[in-house]
């Protein structure tokens, strides 16, 4: 373990870093390659994480990591943070973020977005940004490590190979600082069960909001489908009083056609019942016929006349064995009969 010029330590503050493999190995190579009178370290394991028990000067930081790879999901992220935090004693600690010469890249952001996400914004509260610069640094801090860093309250320092041990300072200082400002307390287990409950309402709330905005949409929808269906139901009752309007013309049109057939078809039954009568006309008159009996007085018209009307009529008649004397016409006569079909006019002359 640690190397103590003075004798057993007390142990001091509890510290989970948040960073890459690679970042964590490259703080690891930094202490251990300055590890000497000033600064003394050891390195270990408990579980999933490791440990580096710190020690500059008599003052002491435990720092716990767990790896965290690119490829885990936020959950699994969350999940072995807590693990380090739970494993911190009395479950009181500060948060460190590990960045590599001020560059703060996609990978750290995500990191706090998910430790807020977990342990809430009180986490930031308790957060310090350790900057590791070994090689290539930044002219200028980036906007949003910027914000993060106005948001810790400018808990930001750096550390570089030469010269580790003196560079730690200011970690120790915010760290003790962070825990006076706080009543000698870090991050505990009361703040993350109240960041759990919250969290818990919150994600309650974003369901509910969900379910909300589900049901506008849902009624949205609901109010354009109506907006279209009695758009539909217009056209088509519009369609129908343009069908229907035009059915009408057509029995209008129908009706005057029928009525003009019938007016000329009994225009016709008129014109051909006169026609009949006209030709039943003429035919009796091309039926008739006029006899004129001529003949001396006395020699027997009157005679012959009564004889063609007896027969005509179908009358006969029967001979006496004294006939009358028959008596001279005395002025002209003129009969009518009909016999098959056919008028017939005899007439006599005195």
């Amino acid at each position: 373990m640690l190397r103590l010029s003075d004798g057993v330590r007390s142990p001091g503050p509890e510290v989970v870093v948040l960073s890459t493999a690679e970042q964590w190995l490259c703080l690891k190579a930094l202490l251990q390659g300055s590890s000497g009178n000033h600064l003394q370290c050891s390195f270990s394991s408990q579980g999933s994480s490791q440990v580096c028990e710190l020690t500059v000067e008599h003052r002491s930081l435990c720092l716990r990591y767990a790896e965290l790879k690119q490829d885990m999901s936020e959950e699994n992220i969350g999940r072995e943070i807590e693990g380090c935090f739970r494993s911190c004693k009395d479950g009181v600690c500060i948060f460190v973020l590990l960045i590599e010469g001020g560059f703060y890249s996609k990978r750290e952001r995500r990191m706090m977005e998910i430790l807020q996400a977990h342990f809430g914004a009180e986490a930031l509260k308790f957060l310090v940004v350790l900057s590791l610069e070994n090689v290539k640094i930044v002219d200028t801090l980036d906007d949003s490590l910027m914000e993060l860093i106005n948001t810790c309250d400018g808990r930001y320092c750096r550390v570089s190979a030469a010269g580790a041990g003196d560079g730690l300072r200011p970690l120790f200082e915010m760290v003790d600082l962070t825990l006076t400002e706080h009543g000698g307390t870090g991050y505990s287990e009361a703040a993350l069960a109240a960041a759990k409950r919250s969290s818990t309402d919150e994600s309650s709330m974003k369901m509910l909001r969900q379910k909300v905005q589900e049901a506008e949409v849902k009624g949205q929808a609901f109010e354009e489908l109506a907006r279209y269906q009695e758009d539909r139901r217009a056209r088509e009752m519009e369609a129908l009083k343009v069908k229907h309007a035009e059915e009408r013309k057509k029995e209008i049109a129908e009706r005057k056609k029928h009525e003009s057939k019938r007016e000329s078809l009994e225009e016709a039954v008129v014109s051909h019942r006169a026609m009949l009568q006209r030709q039943m006309s003429e035919g009796n008159d091309a039926k008739k016929t006029s006899v004129v009996l001529l003949g001396l007085s006395g020699c027997g018209k009157t005679s012959a006349l009564n004889l063609i009307l007896e027969r005509a009529g179908g009358h006969y008649s029967v001979s006496e064995s004294r006939p009358e004397a028959p008596q001279a016409t005395l002025a002209c006569d003129r009969k009518k009969v009909f016999a098959e079909g056919r008028q017939l006019s005899p007439g006599g002359h005195p």
